[in-house]
């Protein structure tokens, strides 16, 4: 997954030297559309492989005193929700349905604050339950 994505970022970037990839163009007309697709899939294929290491674990009671699967659940909800956010903050973005501040910033500006906000916020709260979770949990010590 990661030489795969590695590949993709610097196709990505000859594009952007070549001056055929507008960063940020969520419109299906434009290759940062579908460089962002294929980032998205293989993303999802790695955390599907993840979530079939979860799995292997749970199945032969691997690592059950850890509370791994509590703890496995909050960061997997946190790179979800991430992600799909990010794709969908960039799409209202594109089309309009996040606004500009003018003459402060552009809409995409607006909308990676907007990303940004989300992200500080889920990370507080998931964050917070983690260690909850891992509080609760006296194999650590």
């Amino acid at each position: 997954m990661p030489k795969f994505q590695g590949s993709v970022l610097f196709l990505m970037c000859l594009l952007d030297l070549a001056g055929y990839l507008d960063s940020g163009n969520m419109s299906p007309d434009q290759p940062y559309f579908y460089c962002i697709l294929v980032l998205t899939i293989s993303f999802f294929f790695g955390l599907w492989a993840l979530f079939v290491f979860f799995d292997i674990t749970k199945r032969y009671n691997l690592l059950h005193s850890f509370q791994y699967g509590k703890k496995a659940l909050t960061l997997k909800t946190l790179v979800i929700l991430i992600n799909i956010q990010g794709i969908i903050v960039d799409i209202f973005a594109n089309y309009g349905v996040i606004d500009c501040i003018a003459p402060h910033m552009s809409a995409k500006g607006v909308g990676g604050v907007v990303k940004s906000c989300l992200c500080l916020t889920e990370s507080i709260v998931l964050g917070s339950i983690t260690y909850a979770i891992y509080i609760k949990d006296v194999s650590h010590l």
